[in-house]
């Protein structure tokens, strides 16, 4: 599944790291309810693809590697599609929430980066 087919479209996947490193700033609490959506969405659309790459990768008969690699991938993304839910949101203090956002935005970065040199145009 590809989102969008534009000339800026593999830049898209940068956006959640992105998002989540500026939170780092003091920003307005809008600013942390928008942010919270748009991890949230696009933990879950990560999630959900690298579900149905890896049941691709288990009918080619892939190396071990890449299965255990792509079930780590979907425990981190679950667990950021969790963490950073609007619905039931979780509260810590700003210190905790600092050092999330940054490894949730260094993770988000790299998994944006593999979308970028794997699925781009």
């Amino acid at each position: 599944m590809k989102i969008g087919s534009g000339r800026y479209s593999r830049y898209i996947h940068f956006i959640p790291g992105i998002v989540l490193l500026f939170a780092i700033l003091r920003l307005p609490y809008s600013y942390y309810q928008i942010m919270r959506w748009i991890v949230f969405l696009s933990s879950a659309y990560y999630f959900f693809d690298q579900l149905r790459q890896l049941k691709t990768y288990e009918k080619y008969c892939l190396s071990r590697f890449q299965i255990k690699y792509g079930g780590s991938a979907l425990v981190v993304l679950c667990g950021a599609a969790i963490l950073f839910n609007p619905i039931i949101p979780f509260y810590f203090s700003r210190g905790t929430w600092m050092i999330l956002d940054m490894i949730a935005g260094i993770l988000m970065l790299c998994c944006g980066y593999v979308y970028f040199l794997n699925f781009g145009d």
